[in-house]
């Protein structure tokens, strides 16, 4: 059901190509940008775009209601390409209503530039918060990194302050960079499952208790994954670990399998969508040690299977999971604790299977469509609610 009628702008900084007089775009992204147009009656994207042939796995942009301006891709020199830039948003802006951005992109978030734009032509701004990987983490950082963080930060509280609504896939997100916000806000967590994602209440108890009770980390393969914690709580437990992912961290973790091979197993990416949704049916937990306060995937799509997780105590994680309810939760940087909580995982098969359950039917509300429809839902109703438009102030 469409529920917005208005001209409708998006402008984010995912890439797409152009090849063969269409515009192709990552199969993940596609999907997204489909779903909008299932609430979005004409839909504007503004982006980088790529000339050359796509990867082979890219899909066509055929959607008669879906318009491309594209600008030129992102690098450090865009800087210089800053003016030509401002024209090409400041005339998109000008032909569409609602103006829906983030703040996360390299090596800038365009949105820096449709936000002002946004707020000049008194449009309606939407602004969703989906990460915040410019933070410096505590402590380890260097005094660049955490220069650079301060930055992004002052520039993003800024973009939420002027604008009309708000979505944060957090309750951290919301709570901290939520509070500059003088216009709607709302928590709306982050989705990519579908209704056929979902394991039945039934398939899952028909499953049980899994016959090898193997744990699973399922991610890149860097230290603010917590990779680092990973392979020394696998150094310290007993329990059998697999590790699938890429990253600077993989040859460190292929040492650690070579020294327990009877235990730990190094395995290559699975493509996500069905077939990673089986692979997760086999495991007890999945383990989420991330240092970061973004909001990994993986729990999302563990609690769609109803598969329990071990996370790390971090905003992201623990707005979703809630220990020994839908698995368990330790402290950051804690590699014993990690240890420890493996272990016990492995010991008490019967919680996990109770917690995964449970999990399923924390996630079977939130999945990628309906996301999609809460959002446009709230959009609509907040720009009529606003009529006559009057951007948000300022200071």
């Amino acid at each position: 059901m469409v529920l917005i009628k208005q001209p409708y702008l998006l402008v984010l900084n995912i890439e797409l190509a152009k090849w063969g007089g269409r515009y192709w775009a990552e199969p993940l992204w596609h999907k997204d940008l489909m779903l909008h147009l299932a609430n979005i009656d004409a839909l504007t994207l503004l982006c980088p775009v790529r000339e050359g042939p796509p990867p082979q796995d890219w899909l066509a942009c055929s959607d008669s209601r879906l318009s491309i301006v594209g600008v030129r891709p992102l690098g450090y020199s865009s800087v210089l390409r800053i003016p030509q830039l401002v024209a090409a948003i400041w005339n998109a802006v000008g032909r569409h209503e609602i103006i829906h951005t983030g703040v996360a992109g390299w090596p800038f978030p365009i949105g820096w530039v449709a936000v002002p734009i946004a707020w000049l032509r008194r449009r309606f701004l939407v602004i969703v918060v989906e990460s915040s990987f410019w933070r410096a983490a505590s402590g380890k950082s260097s005094p660049w990194a955490r220069a650079k963080a301060g930055l992004f930060e002052t520039i993003n509280r800024f973009c939420i302050r002027l604008a009309s609504a708000s979505f944060f896939t957090t309750e951290a997100y919301a709570t901290d960079l939520g509070r500059s916000a003088h216009g709607f806000k709302t928590v709306s967590p982050a989705s990519w499952i579908d209704d056929s994602s979902i394991l039945s209440h039934a398939a899952i108890t028909a499953r049980g208790v899994r016959a090898e009770q193997r744990l699973l980390y399922a991610g890149r393969l860097t230290a603010e994954k917590g990779v680092n914690v990973l392979l020394q709580a696998i150094e310290r437990s007993d329990a059998a670990v697999d590790i699938m992912g890429d990253g600077d961290l993989r040859d460190a973790c292929r040492a650690v399998a070579e020294r327990h091979p009877q235990r730990v197993q190094v395995l290559a990416p699975v493509p996500y969508g069905p077939a990673f949704y089986e692979t997760l049916d086999r495991y007890a937990a999945v383990i989420v040690p991330t240092l970061s306060d973004e909001q990994p995937r993986i729990i999302v799509d563990a609690f769609a299977r109803g598969v329990p997780v071990i996370a790390s105590a971090t905003s992201g994680n623990v707005g979703f999971v809630t220990h020994q309810r839908y698995g368990w939760i330790v402290q950051p940087d804690d590699c014993d604790q990690l240890a420890e909580t493996m272990t016990q995982a492995i010991a008490d098969p019967s919680a996990g299977l109770t917690y995964g359950l449970n999990a399923r039917e924390r996630i079977a509300p939130h999945t990628h469509s309906a996301m999609h429809a809460r959002r446009a839902a709230d959009i609509a109703r907040e720009f009529t609610l606003r009529l006559p438009f009057k951007p948000q102030r300022a200071l």
